[in-house]
């Protein structure tokens, strides 16, 4: 697989996951009914996705849909292990212990998540050359000395270097960091902390999970850091600097990949549609809360181009359904979708709510979500 080198001036991190898609593709059909309120007093049949663009695609040509039909280690691999070589290209402000115990806690976090039957692991590793990294049987970990003298460029990239034919099943993944990264980005006090959030991200990718959004903030807040704690951290793969645990919306995307015994029939699912100025809108971002002992961030996804959404493995109960646009300011996950939505002209509606009861092993399809211009993209 080609890498493909996103990095930005400005930008903190990139991946080799970052990459254009195409316009135009159709929408994966899921055969759910469309039940609209009584004062529409009609039924109109639609295709609904799931859990869009949240998921590793096949190939780079196609934007998919359903946690199903996506890239994934083979099921019956039971365990997914890393290794840890020595590149002899550890920066300055990371020594060989501390990046032990980096690599060891961001495999941990994705170890036993609940719901999910993958477990992960790290293995010894040794002193390797360059040249034998890449398609090698394992799955590495390393900072990559080709790296060196890119102190604004790609931070970081999960690399997909093995499949099978078929196309659907992974089969190697190496996670490579830039040298320059830990003494340019992190303060001092700190490398760890973010250094194990940047792995934990990456080999979320290795997983075959595509980025999501951060958690919405109220619209009075201008900084995340300042939101209340029931909006941190933000998912790990998200664009965000304060993580420290898989979020919900982590944990769900991996149990929707690797589902274990009983997990679908456990949760629930929300569709719908969201308009704005009668179109669709495109690539509005619905975030699930769970009210249960208070409020709780659950599992998001995007609409598609033609508006609709579908939200997988949510807790059956009362949620609240938060939509609003992406979010545009510092290290935006999603820049092919903010281009796509910015092109639509939507990117500035006002968030919108609306409550929702879900059943376990169903999928509830609700309303049109009308929504209002007014809000500054930030």
């Amino acid at each position: 697989m080609k890498r493909l080198d996103t990095g930005a001036p400005g930008l903190p991190r990139g991946d080799g996951f970052d990459r254009p898609f195409p316009r135009k593709r159709s929408v994966a059909a899921r055969g759910a009914g469309w039940a609209l309120g009584a004062a529409a007093g009609a039924a109109l049949l639609l295709a609904v996705p799931g859990d869009a663009y949240r998921f590793r695609p096949r190939s780079p040509d196609q934007l998919i849909t359903a946690a199903d039909s996506a890239m994934r280690w083979d099921p019956g691999i039971g365990t997914v292990t890393f290794t840890v070589p020595d590149t002899g290209a550890l920066p300055d402000a990371v020594d060989p212990a501390m990046w032990a115990r980096v690599v060891r806690n961001a495999v941990a976090r994705w170890d036993r998540v609940p719901g999910s039957a993958l477990r992960v692991a790290v293995v010894g590793g040794a002193a390797a050359n360059t040249a034998d990294l890449g398609i090698n049987g394992s799955n590495d970990v390393y900072f990559w000395p080709q790296f060196e003298g890119q102190v604004r460029g790609t931070a970081s990239i999960a690399e997909l270097a093995g499949w099978d034919p078929s196309g659907d099943r992974i089969q190697e993944c190496d996670v490579r960091i830039n040298p320059a990264f830990p003494d340019y980005w992190f303060a001092e006090g700190i490398v760890e902390q973010e250094l194990t959030n940047v792995v934990t991200h990456e080999i979320g990718h290795c997983f075959g999970l595509m980025h999501t959004e951060p958690y919405p903030v109220p619209i009075f807040l201008v900084r995340e850091d300042r939101a209340p704690p029931v909006f941190r951290p933000s998912p790990t793969m998200a664009y965000t600097s304060e993580q420290g645990e898989l979020s919900e919306d982590d944990r769900v995307a991996m149990a929707l990949l690797y589902p274990a015994l009983g997990f679908g029939a456990s949760r629930g699912a929300v569709a719908g549609r969201v308009t704005l100025n009668g179109a669709p809108a495109r690539f509005a971002y619905v975030q699930t809360f769970e009210a249960r002992a208070g409020v709780h961030p659950g599992p998001g996804a995007f609409a598609d181009e033609n508006g609709v959404f579908h939200v997988a493995g949510v807790r059956p109960g009362r949620v609240l359904l938060w939509v609003h646009p992406i979010q545009v300011d510092t290290g935006s996950a999603s820049p092919h979708l903010i281009a796509e939505a910015a092109a639509a002209g939507v990117l500035d509606f006002q968030d919108q709510w609306r409550w929702a009861e879900v059943t376990a092993g169903e999928t509830l399809v609700i309303p049109d979500i009308t929504l209002a211009r007014g809000r500054v993209p930030r």
